[in-house]
C-alpha cells in the first residue's frame, strides 16, 4: 500500500498506523508484534532526527542568514562610500590609482562574491591606512573599519557555509530514517493483508485506502500521473530552451564586454600618450623661453662688444689679416 512522500504528514501517518495495527492485534491474534515494533523504533529514531533537522532549520535561516544580509547590507554602503571617495581624490574613471585600492583592471563596480568582497576590503584598508588624510569616518571609510569589517564578512559567510554543510548532512540522514519508516509501515500493512479482506471495514482506522480503492483509483492515478509527467517534460523542455537563449546571451554580452574593455585599454593608452606629449611640449616651451630670456639679456651686451671691435683690414691683395693673438684677445677684453 502507498504511504505519503511528505515528511510532515509521515510522523501522524505513522503513528497512526502503528496504534491500529496494536489495536487490531487484541482480535486477531495471528498477527506478530515485531513489526510494530521495529516500526515503533524507526519512527521514534525519525522523530528525534527530524527534530534536530527543525532546530538546524530555525538556526539557518533565523539567524545566519539574516546576519550574512545584515553586514552584506553594510560592506555595500562603505564600498559605495570608498568608491565616492576615489572618484573625487583618484580620479572620476578607473585609472592606475584605482587598482592600488584593490579594484581589478578597467573597472570600478563592485563585486558581488563574498570572497571577493572580502579582499577588496582587505586591499582598502591598507590603502586609506596609507592614505590617512582621504578617510571619513562619519561614513564608515577608515583603515579599521574596512578591516573590521571584511573579518565579519569573512565570519559570516563561514559560519553560513559550515552550518548548511551540516544541515544537508541532517537532511540526508533524515531522509534515510524516512525511508527507513515506510519500510516498516509497509511491513506492518503486508501483515494486515493476510488477516483483513480487501473490503473489511476496519482498514478504516489505518487512515488509508482499502486494497479495493486502491485498485479502483489505480487507473485514475496513473492518468493523472501521465499527464503530470507529460507537463513536466514540456516544463523541462522550455526550461532547457531558455537557458540555451540565455547562455547565448551571456556569451554575447561577455564578447561586448571584452570588446569595450578592449576599447577602454585602448582608450586609456592614448589618454596617457597625449598626458606625455602635452607635458613634453610644456617642457619644450619651457626652454624655449628660458633660453630666450637668455638671448634678451646676452644681446646688448653682444651688440657693444661688436661696437667697440674694429673692423679688420683686408691687404691690397683681399686676403684676410690673421686671427689676433691669444694676448691681444685678452687686451681688448680688458680695455672694454
Amino acid at each position: 500500500m502507498k504511504i505519503v512522500r511528505k515528511i510532515t504528514q509521515l510522523v501522524v501517518l505513522g503513528r497512526t498506523i502503528v496504534e491500529a495495527y496494536l489495536e487490531l492485534r487484541k482480535t486477531e491474534r495471528d498477527l506478530p508484534e515485531s513489526p510494530a515494533t521495529t516500526a515503533r523504533a524507526a519512527l521514534s529514531a525519525y522523530e528525534a532526527k527530524d527534530a534536530e533537522f527543525r532546530v538546524s532549520l530555525a538556526l539557518l535561516s533565523e539567524m545566519l542568514q539574516p546576519a550574512l544580509a545584515d553586514v552584506t547590507r553594510e560592506v555595500e554602503e562603505v564600498l559605495n562610500a570608498s568608491k565616492n571617495v576615489l572618484e573625487l581624490k583618484v580620479s572620476r574613471a578607473w585609472s592606475p590609482g584605482w587598482l592600488k585600492a584593490g579594484f581589478p583592471l578597467n573597472s570600478t563596480r563592485i563585486p558581488t562574491k563574498c570572497d571577493d568582497r572580502v579582499l577588496l576590503l582587505e586591499t582598502l584598508s591598507s590603502f586609506f591606512h596609507k592614505h590617512a588624510e582621504w578617510q571619513i569616518s562619519d561614513y564608515g571609510v577608515t583603515s579599521a573599519n574596512l578591516r573590521a569589517l571584511s573579518v565579519r564578512l569573512k565570519t559570516a559567510a563561514q559560519n553560513k557555509k559550515t552550518h548548511e554543510a551540516a544541515h544537508a548532512r541532517l537532511s540526508g540522514e533524515r531522509d534515510k530514517l524516512a525511508a527507513r519508516l515506510r519500510t516498516r509501515l509497509r511491513a506492518m500493512l503486508s501483515e494486515v493483508k493476510h488477516v483483513l479482506s480487501p473490503d473489511d471495514h476496519r482498514w478504516a482506522s489505518f487512515k488509508l485506502p482499502t486494497p479495493d480503492q486502491e485498485k479502483t483509483a489505480g487507473y485514475q492515478e496513473a492518468s493523472e500521473r501521465k499527464a503530470k509527467n507529460k507537463a513536466a517534460d514540456r516544463q523541462e523542455q522550455l526550461r532547457d530552451s531558455a537557458f540555451r537563449q540565455l547562455s547565448t546571451v551571456r556569451i554575447r554580452a561577455e564578447k561586448l564586454r571584452t570588446r569595450y574593455d578592449r576599447a577602454l585599454a585602448a582608450l586609456q593608452a592614448i589618454k596617457e600618450d597625449l598626458d606625455r606629449s602635452a607635458n613634453d611640449v610644456a617642457a619644450a616651451e619651457a626652454k624655449v623661453e628660458a633660453l630666450g630670456g637668455t638671448v634678451t639679456r646676452i644681446a646688448p651686451r653682444a651688440a657693444e662688444t661688436t661696437a667697440s671691435t674694429p673692423a679688420r683690414q683686408l691687404p691690397v691683395n683681399g686676403s684676410p689679416q690673421p686671427e689676433p693673438s691669444a694676448q691681444e684677445a685678452a687686451a681688448s677684453v680688458l680695455i672694454n
